[in-house]
């Protein structure tokens, strides 16, 4: 959808390297990008503690990513904001 189109032209774009050397599409983390944006989803659709599972699972998801040495803070930090930014205008007329 949209956030994955969003993180796919902006790791095209900057192209930065992970930590792990393993290739160039670092910048943002789609893992972060997809679960906020679902984590978004079902908090709005479902609120309360639903909304908290989701956004626990989705930080936990997005610091894996940081433990496991795949992204910096800033591309999990960047993914999560994107995830939640399309999470909020899909959900914007419900």
């Amino acid at each position: 959808g949209a956030t994955t189109a969003t993180v796919g032209v902006l790791k095209a774009v900057v192209s930065r390297e992970r930590p792990d050397e393993s290739n160039e599409h670092s910048f943002p983390s789609g893992h972060a990008a997809n679960s906020f944006a679902v984590a978004t989803v079902l908090e709005r659709h479902y609120g309360g503690a639903v909304g908290w599972i989701a956004y626990g699972a989705a930080a936990f998801i997005a610091s894996s990513r940081v433990i496991g040495n795949h992204h910096s803070l800033s591309g999990v930090t960047t993914g999560a904001a994107i995830g939640f930014l399309w999470g909020r205008l899909i959900t914007s007329g419900s």
